[in-house]
């Protein structure tokens, strides 16, 4: 397993598979390298820091589709992770306007 496959399979939405590779690149981890234990906390926090990108989108409809996330479930994913790995400057917080 590819540490872009880890990624994806922990996190609960769906997004732009680029901005999965994204991330990890930014944290220095090989999106295409092979996926080991010793990453899992790195890997959860790119999850977490995708989740605060969610978070901030707007609900978005097209027709008869509409893309709405649960932000109470989204804040409280990357908030615990966020506290797991004591960065406290990356929790979400509630109605707190962030440009991105």
């Amino acid at each position: 397993m590819t540490n872009l496959e880890a990624l994806t399979a922990i996190s609960p939405f769906s997004v732009n598979p680029l901005l999965f590779e994204k991330t990890l690149e930014d944290r220095g981890i090989n999106a295409n390298g092979l996926y080991n234990s010793e990453l899992a906390s790195e890997i959860e926090v790119c999850a977490a820091l995708i989740a605060r990108v969610v978070y901030y989108q707007p609900d978005t409809s097209e027709g008869s589709l509409s893309v709405r996330y649960d932000r109470g479930a989204i804040r409280e994913f990357a908030n615990k992770i966020f506290r797991k790995n004591k960065m406290f400057d990356n929790l979400i917080i509630k109605n707190k306007i962030q440009f991105i």
